[in-house]
């Protein structure tokens, strides 16, 4: 529903993102990236796993990320991760989007009613 609302109304992600916080991503040659909206940031068969992730250029483009593509990104397959890893977070995540809806439900009715009159 959040995200038909997303698509449909322009709104920002409300879920939070695990990968922010607590992940990376690996390809099977090596290359390490935060999610799929990232880059590869560098190859772990090249530098070490920490020495990579730590770096100013990788935390440069985490930071983008979080600021650019996060906002609306649109995916749902990591939702299930998000819920688990953050679930103060998530929750707060649901009430809200059950509020939105209902105020969009409202805005709904409100015009079929001016509409009727």
């Amino acid at each position: 529903m959040h995200y038909a609302d997303m698509i449909a109304n322009g709104y920002h992600r409300m879920a939070p993102c695990p990968f922010q916080t607590q992940g990376i991503m690996l390809n099977p040659d090596g290359g390490m990236f935060f999610c799929e909206n990232s880059d590869v940031v560098g190859n772990l068969r090249d530098t070490d796993a920490e020495a990579l992730y730590f770096s100013p250029a990788s935390q440069k483009h985490r930071n983008y990320v979080r600021d650019e593509k996060c906002p609306t990104c649109l995916s749902p397959c990591q939702m299930n991760v998000a819920a688990i890893k953050q679930v103060m977070p998530y929750a707060k995540f649901l009430v809200r989007a059950h509020g939105e809806r209902r105020r969009h439900q409202s805005k709904v009715a409100a015009l079929a009613t001016e509409t009727a009159l």
